[in-house]
């Protein structure tokens, strides 16, 4: 989501600040957002490729409501050593060779490898069919949600083939929805879905990783599928599973993003990756009304519950904050300044847009009184700043003008360029006038 909005930034002539870097760092931080992986050798190009097909159903973290054609990075190492401890002898052969004997491009090696790996799968699954036998394997994967994330990533490899079939049979898809051929692509991914039903979800996937992007054109698509606008109808249909797995990229996205508040550049990264999760958010609101279906309007609902609460949390210290950065004196600031501006202009950023997405979440009430209580404290930092520029001790001077330097900074983000050239000016009038007065004083 992140690098998709600094991307769509970029094509419309709009600046991100660092964008470069972080776009370099945001795979490898959200790689590792959830559970944290064990140090191991099992990340080779090697098993990579094997499990390629799996790829475009990976994600960062699971959604709250485990979602099948969902599988976590996390539980990548958990299946290596399973499939490690209990086949030694794949593990030995194949799995821990070196990559430039085996060469990892050599596709009918690859190929030939995945094979054995589902072999593997199936026999471990055969094995755990008795009651005895599946807990011994839940116990081992970790819990139950593991076993379904095994699962899972079973299926996946045994239809690879089925499925890379169906993208090649539908052909180049446009980017909307509304522009699909009825007769050449939705027809055949009707027939597709309709004799291979447990895989609906894996679809509904695939075509979101690799087409549509955007949650909407995948409720777009369930509609067209179903035939009908109806939500309520296509929670009757296999259709349906294109709209649960739409409301779980929804709810990963806002996960994701959640995750770059602390993280270095996250005062730029962190409002960046919000406000793209918020956009699917909306985008999805518009697009599916759920009024009549009861389990997805208490989920979408909870989605937003939980958006309000990280949002609230993130506003709470914000007026102390800005307080003690813009009223305070320099020796009553906080011991860190930089980190508290970084603080305060990540939250700003945040209340800025939130306004936007008020009525989506819920928050025009609390968004008054925080805009409220914002333009006070930047009235009397600002105010309080020149006042004592011009009037103040020359021994205060430069502790006055960094006060209201922070001001301007800060107000950037949040009032917008008019409003900051305003304070510019003043803070050169101020400083002048100070000038003014310090020679008059030494004269008289």
């Amino acid at each position: 989501m992140l690098v998709g909005s600094i991307e769509a930034a970029a094509l419309k002539g709009q600046s991100v600040p660092d964008a470069p870097l972080i776009l370099s760092l945001a795979q490898g931080l959200l790689r590792g957002t959830s559970v944290p992986i064990m140090p191991t050798k099992r990340g080779s190009s090697v098993k990579r490729s094997i499990l390629s097909p799996l790829h475009p159903f990976l994600v960062n973290v699971p959604p709250t409501v485990p979602q099948a054609g969902m599988v976590p990075r996390a539980f990548l190492p958990l299946f290596w050593q399973l499939l490690e401890d209990s086949r030694p002898e794949l593990s030995e052969s194949w799995l821990n060779g070196e990559e430039d004997e085996r060469n990892e491009e050599n596709s009918s090696l690859i190929e030939g490898l995945r094979a054995e790996v589902l072999a593997a799968l199936v026999s471990i699954a055969e094995e755990a069919s008795t009651s005895p036998e599946r807990k011994k394997l839940r116990r081992k994967l970790g819990g139950e949600q593991n076993l379904e994330y095994f699962g899972d990533l079973r299926l996946v490899l045994e239809r690879a083939n089925e499925l890379e079939k169906l993208l090649s049979d539908l052909g180049a898809l446009p980017k909307a929805v509304v522009d699909l051929e009825e007769k050449t692509q939705l027809e055949p991914l009707r027939e597709f879905i309709d004799q291979q039903t447990d895989v609906t979800p894996h679809v509904a996937m695939l075509l979101s990783h690799l087409h549509f992007s955007g949650v909407d054109e995948v409720v777009a698509l369930a509609k067209a599928l179903a035939k009908t606008d109806d939500m309520r109808s296509i929670a009757s249909t296999p259709y349906a599973s294109f709209v649960s797995v739409a409301i779980a990229r929804v709810e990963v996205s806002l996960v994701d993003a959640s995750h770059w508040r602390e993280e270095l550049f996250g005062e730029i990264a962190y409002p960046e990756a919000l406000r793209a999760a918020l956009d699917q958010l909306e985008a999805f609101d518009v697009a599916a009304d759920l009024e009549t279906v009861r389990t997805w309007k208490t989920r979408l609902s909870d989605i937003k519950k939980s958006v309000s609460k990280q949002l609230v949390s993130d506003f709470s210290a914000l007026p102390t904050q800005l307080e003690l950065l813009l009223c305070k004196s320099e020796k009553d600031q906080h011991k860190d300044t930089k980190a508290l501006q970084k603080k305060c202009l990540r939250t700003l950023t945040i209340v800025g847009y939130t306004r936007h997405f008020a009525d989506l979440l819920g928050m025009n009430g609390q968004l008054d009184k925080l805009e409220a209580q914002i333009e006070a404290l930047f009235t009397k930092g600002v105010e309080g700043a020149i006042h004592e520029i011009v009037h103040g001790s020359v021994e205060g001077h430069h502790d006055n003008v960094m006060r209201l330097d922070a001001s301007i900074y800060l107000a950037q983000a949040y009032f917008g360029s008019e409003y900051t050239a305003l304070l510019r000016k003043r803070r050169n009038v101020a400083i002048k006038q100070s000038q003014v007065g310090s020679v008059t004083a030494v004269a008289s």
